[in-house]
């Protein structure tokens, strides 16, 4: 078996989610870098939470979901509030792809492997039809939810490591959601100063929930003897579905909508959406996918994907 490279490796601050911190309203996160003879992060919360509703509403009320919407409304709404966190990484590879997107200033066109050099390794759950059907998002093939952060912003040479340590258990990894399937419901529209998502929470009815799968998940990574180094282990199951690219958005001067107007806009949707009746079974239709390389913005590439499976199977 391959060694485990260091962890203390260079992490690489590019994009907007360097400087935008990630903050635990629940304070139970545990640690972000564990290994196999340590604790598991996600096992905090299965152990607080006596049954699938106390799990569901942790996500919900307690802990993410809620009571970040409004602390993000009230720092967009302050005096203090200086706009939205452009990401120019995202700017830049937008536009040397040939897309419609401003041109960088004070810079010649880079190639997008310079651009993002970020090289990460995760476990994603894509969403079904139905799900990407409910919404407006962007490209849906990239659309995805991160089940475990094993690494991220590491060189390629790292990464590669990595992959080879884990690639002899991948189908075994991979196939936990389908011997143990997890629900996923009540869709909710979030949203901070870097971008926006669709949250969901675990069901109720559903006693294996998608903390006991990302807690399992996380304990089948760490026993190949790979250092897990999540940036966090928050009760949240989101795909993003959009991010900016400039501070201008909201800007009325700038052709924008007022932050007041966009956040009570979010509201009534997040209020249709309560009427909604969603419901994710995760691997249906598309299996649980081992995802490597630049894979910030959906992209990479993927090592190995799991089996999927249709409703009645």
């Amino acid at each position: 078996m391959p060694a485990s490279p260091a962890c203390d490796s260079l992490i690489i601050p590019v994009g907007a989610d360097a400087y935008n911190s990630f903050e635990d309203p629940s304070a139970i996160s545990g640690p972000s870098t564990t290994t196999a003879e340590s604790s598991n992060p996600y096992d905090k919360l299965i152990t607080a939470c006596k049954n699938a509703m106390e799990m569901s509403r942790a996500y919900e009320v307690l802990v993410h979901r809620s009571s970040r919407n409004r602390q993000q409304a009230g720092k967009m709404l302050s005096e203090d509030f200086r706009g939205m966190i452009a990401d120019k990484t995202l700017r830049e590879l937008e536009y040397a792809r040939g897309n419609a997107i401003t041109e960088p200033t004070g810079q010649p066109l880079r190639d997008p492997l310079e651009i993002d050099p970020r090289v990460c390794l995760t476990l994603w759950v894509h969403p079904t039809k139905k799900i990407k059907d409910h919404f407006w998002c962007m490209p849906r093939e990239k659309l995805h939810m991160t089940a475990l952060e094993i690494s991220h912003s590491k060189t390629q040479e790292f990464i590669d490591t990595y992959v080879d340590i884990l690639v002899p258990q991948l189908p075994e990894i991979l196939s936990l959601q389908t011997r143990n399937r997890t629900v996923l419901v009540e869709p909710m529209v979030s949203f901070d100063a870097v971008g926006i998502a669709i949250s969901f929470v675990p069901a109720e009815a559903c006693n294996y929930s998608y903390h006991h799968l990302r807690r399992d998940l996380y304990s089948m990574v760490a026993a190949t003897g790979v250092e897990i180094t999540s940036r966090y282990a928050l009760p949240s199951a989101h795909i993003t579905i959009g991010r900016f690219t400039t501070a201008g958005n909201h800007h009325p001067t700038e052709g924008g909508v007022p932050i007041k107007k966009w956040l009570e806009r979010i509201g009534e949707i997040n209020k249709w959406l309560e009427k909604v009746q969603v419901k994710w079974t995760l691997g249906e239709e598309v299996g649980m996918v081992c995802q490597a390389g630049r894979l910030w913005y959906g992209d990479g590439e993927t090592v190995m994907m799991g089996e999927g499976f249709y409703p009645g199977s």
